[in-house]
Parts: C-alpha cells; sequence; structure tokens
C-alpha cells in the first residue's frame, strides 16, 4: 500500500510539471508596451515613446537642432499648427536591429516625414544627428513642392547636403570632421566631388561625412548660402539629380564644373588655416557648461508646480528629489552634459563630474521607502559636493577670464562663418 502511494505521487509531480511546461507555451505573450506622445515647448515636434523618462531629452536636442537649421537655411522650419514633426523611438521586440528610418507619410500634405529610431541607444551619434536633420530638411523640401505632388512623389534632400548641413551645426563635431578631411585630403585620399555628390540617401558614412561636411561649411561662408540652399532644395523638389555642373550653376551661373571643382580643392587646402579660429576658449567652454546645468522654460517639456523656481538647476532638482518630474528632467539635464565637449581641462571635467554623479541618481525614480530614505540621508551630502563643485567652476572661470581678457562673442562659431562670409562677394541673383 506505501507502495501504490509513493507511485501515485510521482505520477501526479510528473502531470503537474507536465501541464506546468504546456501552460508556459501556450501563455499569451507579454503585451507591448505603452506608448505616449510627448510634444516639445513649441509644440513643432512630437515624440512617440514607451520610456517617457528615457527619451524626453531628445525633445530638446531636436528643439535646439532646429533653431541651428533655422539660422543656417534662413527660413523658418515648416510645422504648421496640427503638422508636428514625429519622432519615434521603438525598442521592441529586441530582435530589430539598430536603425534610423526615414519615412514619407502620404496624405499629409507633405508635412508627414517621420523619423523612426529603434534602439537609438546602440546607433552611432553621427547616424542620429544625420538622420534628423535629413528627415527636417525633407519637410523644407515638401514645402516647395505643390501638396499634391508632396504626397503623390514625395522627395528626399540630397544626402550631402543634409549629412553636410547636420556636421556644420555644432562646433565639436564640425571641427573634428573638418580635421580629418583635411588630413585625408593632405595624403591624397579624398573622394572625387561626383562620387560625394551621389551617396543615395541613408548611405552617408564615416569616410564620407567629413567631407560632406567641408562642402557644407564652405557654402555656408558665402553671403549667398540662402539663395544656394533654396535653389537646391528647390532642384531636389523637383526630382533632379545635383551634380557638379548643377552645385557649380547654383554657386555662381557662370561657372562650370571644372571651375568648381578648382575652388573645391581650394577649399580642402584652406581647411587647416579655418579650423585653427574655431577652437574654443575655457571661457567659452565654462559657459556652455554652465548651460547645460540649467533648464529653462523653453527646454522643459512637462507641467511644475506654479512654485517651482525656473530656471532649474541640478541642486534644485535634488532639493526636489521626490518629485515625480524631476527623473525626466534629471534625465534631459545628463544627455545634454554627456555630449557637451569640454577638452582636455581636467578641472572642467572633474567639475562636469561632479554633477554626472549627482543627475545619475536622480534619473532613478525612488518610489520605494529604502530608495527615498536612502536619498533624503545623502541629499546633504550631494548638495554640498554640487556647492563645491559650483565654488570651483567660479574659482576657474576667475581664472580664465585674467588669462583671456579680449574674449568676446565673435568667437561664436556661428558669428565666425557670418564674419567669413563678408569676405566673398556674392553671385549675381538669377
Amino acid at each position: 500500500m506505501v507502495r501504490s502511494h509513493w507511485w501515485w505521487i510521482r505520477r501526479r509531480g510528473a502531470e503537474l510539471a507536465l501541464a506546468a511546461a504546456t501552460l508556459a507555451h501556450t501563455a499569451p505573450p507579454a503585451p507591448p508596451p505603452v506608448t505616449e506622445v510627448v510634444f516639445s515647448s513649441t509644440r513643432r515636434v512630437a515624440l512617440r515613446t514607451a520610456d517617457r523618462a528615457r527619451d524626453v531629452p531628445l525633445l530638446a536636442l531636436v528643439e535646439d537642432l532646429l533653431a541651428r537649421l533655422e539660422e543656417s537655411l534662413g527660413e523658418p522650419f515648416p510645422a504648421p499648427p496640427g503638422h508636428p514633426w514625429l519622432v519615434i523611438v521603438e525598442r521592441e521586440p529586441a530582435t530589430n536591429s539598430p536603425r534610423a528610418i526615414r519615412v514619407a507619410d502620404l496624405n499629409t500634405r507633405g508635412m508627414g516625414r517621420t523619423l523612426r529610431l529603434i534602439r537609438p541607444e546602440e546607433l552611432p551619434p553621427s547616424a542620429i544627428l544625420v538622420s534628423l536633420v535629413a528627415t527636417m530638411v525633407a519637410r523644407h523640401v515638401a514645402s516647395r513642392q505643390p501638396p499634391a505632388e508632396a504626397d503623390a512623389a514625395p522627395r528626399w534632400p540630397p544626402e550631402w547636403f543634409a549629412a553636410g548641413l547636420a556636421g556644420t551645426l555644432y562646433p565639436a563635431p564640425r571641427q573634428a570632421w573638418l580635421r580629418r578631411a583635411a588630413e585625408e585630403w593632405s595624403t591624397a585620399r579624398d573622394p572625387p566631388l561626383e562620387e560625394l555628390l551621389t551617396v543615395p540617401p541613408g548611405h552617408a558614412d564615416e569616410r564620407t561625412l567629413p567631407f560632406h561636411t567641408a562642402l557644407v561649411n564652405w557654402l555656408r561662408r558665402r553671403p549667398d548660402f540662402p539663395r544656394i540652399a533654396d535653389q537646391l532644395l528647390r532642384a531636389a523638389a523637383a526630382g533632379r539629380p545635383i551634380g557638379p555642373v548643377e552645385l557649380a550653376t547654383a554657386i555662381d551661373a557662370s561657372w562650370t564644373a571644372r571651375d568648381l571643382a578648382q575652388a573645391w580643392d581650394l577649399a580642402l587646402g584652406g581647411l587647416r588655416r579655418l579650423e585653427t579660429p574655431w577652437g574654443e576658449s575655457t571661457l567659452r567652454r565654462i559657459a556652455r557648461l554652465r548651460e547645460t546645468l540649467r533648464l529653462d522654460h523653453g527646454e522643459i517639456p512637462v507641467a511644475l508646480p506654479p512654485e517651482t523656481p525656473v530656471p532649474l538647476s541640478a541642486a534644485d532638482l535634488l532639493r526636489a528629489a521626490d518629485q515625480p518630474w524631476v527623473p525626466p528632467l534629471a534625465a534631459q539635464m545628463l544627455a545634454a552634459l554627456n555630449h557637451l565637449p569640454l577638452g582636455a581641462e581636467p578641472e572642467l571635467n572633474e567639475i562636469a563630474a561632479d554633477h554626472r554623479r549627482v543627475l545619475e541618481a536622480l534619473t532613478v525614480d525612488s518610489a520605494g521607502q529604502l530608495d527615498r530614505l536612502f536619498r533624503a540621508v545623502h541629499r546633504s551630502a550631494m548638495l554640498r559636493r554640487l556647492a563645491s563643485a559650483e565654488q570651483r567652476l567660479d574659482d576657474l572661470e576667475a581664472l580664465a577670464a585674467a588669462e583671456e581678457p579680449t574674449t568676446t562673442p565673435e568667437q561664436e562659431v556661428e558669428a565666425l562663418i557670418r564674419r567669413d562670409a563678408a569676405l566673398f562677394p556674392a553671385a549675381p541673383a538669377r
């Protein structure tokens, strides 16, 4: 009897194990993450994401890109009310490879130019920057098409133009790519101009991007660059390819492809002379760090209590650490800090590292009681760390000001471009 009893237990155990295995295989898949749409402060950009705290900082980057692009092209970004530009961030399923996909949505009167970023944290920053700018510029192309045609035959800007614009919008990548283009040219490894002008959409890479940047940087130094850009965008809207002949005549009606080739070679040869004045001073890097470590009204994409002081510093976020809006804003400030070029100044990098450690702690949503207790105990220590970092930053700024008394706003890169443009005669209007 005892023997049969244990046999029954073993049999029931096997049956239960089999049933559990069957349920595991037949259980419905986990529901997809819930996505939400977040708008930028100007409501010109919309972000669809399933991880708001992680991705909201992208809105501030995009708004900054839009402002820089508007300045470079000399025209506002086409974003009429009710037609925000959409960026979609996706991370599921995990089998999808990291990509940046530019999408033309139909029946949107040309305003549907969407960028899908799949697992963007695994993409090279240059690929994200170029894709963002190319999709933005596509709206400028669409605005030059009749609405019906923009839906039926959506056009994209030339890849060399979009990639080159992207490369010129920020000082740090611009300097790095111009330096590399100069080095490649000096060893006769620069690609032919025709090859640069025929790169397909989405195929600008680390080999061609330095030269695309150098090419558009050279064009931007001309006082008539807005006219040249408009002509190139109109050609793209009409579906006309832009080769050396077309680019030459867009620059100057009297130019031939040979004239363009000679001018381009001179421009490459002059890169070593041009890049030197663009190195940022210590004072300017300190100013950029201060700007990064504060959030003003237009950079805050979430609703704040009326009594919240604005602009917000890292210390303000730390004092309000238990509020639900702190983690996304800390993540936004941290992302901007991580993308800020600070050079090799050890003291400046140590100050940034102190702020980075505090911001990393604030990006964690402390819903648990132990987390809140830990943060409360260490809050005073972190506030002292920030106060010490601010004092050291003040001292470093005073020392840099004493060593560089002639620093003026003219050292801004955009101001230098405009100053250089005045040295070149404008081509006659066509």
